[in-house]
């Protein structure tokens, strides 16, 4: 019963790393004065473009690399929306919210599925 309740908190912790720091990039953003609810699209995206250079390149330094600059490059787009366009933190976080996931699924898609179109075929009815 211990060791069990041993390796769910030693899981619990492996797997809440993430969380933690993008939890510490939004209390930063925070006290910044940012409102900055964008941030898991950020790590989508960055989680995403480091995932995909690294299985290509098979450097996984690159793909860190690649995933900073992924997640910095929409975080770019935040502060551009936010400062240049004035427009509202809230909404430009919540576009990234749904862009982040979005163009993560899509390069999925095209790169690990290939890129073809094909128009969906239903089964015959009864």
């Amino acid at each position: 019963m211990l060791n069990n309740l041993t390796l769910l908190i030693s899981i619990t912790f492996m797997y809440s790393a993430p969380l933690i720091f993008g939890a510490l990039g939004g209390v930063t953003s925070e006290r910044a004065g940012v409102v900055n609810i964008g941030i898991e699209g950020m790590m989508n995206i960055g989680a995403f473009a480091g995932t995909a250079v690294c299985y290509f390149t098979g450097n996984p330094w690159l793909g860190f690399l690649a995933a900073g600059l992924a997640g910095g490059l929409l975080a770019l787009l935040h502060a551009v929306a936010a400062v240049t366009c004035r427009a509202d933190q809230t909404i430009s976080g919540i576009a990234l919210n749904l862009i982040g996931p979005g163009f993560a699924l899509f390069f999925c898609r095209m790169f690990f599925e290939g890129a073809t179109m094909s128009k969906p075929i239903a089964n015959k009815l009864p």
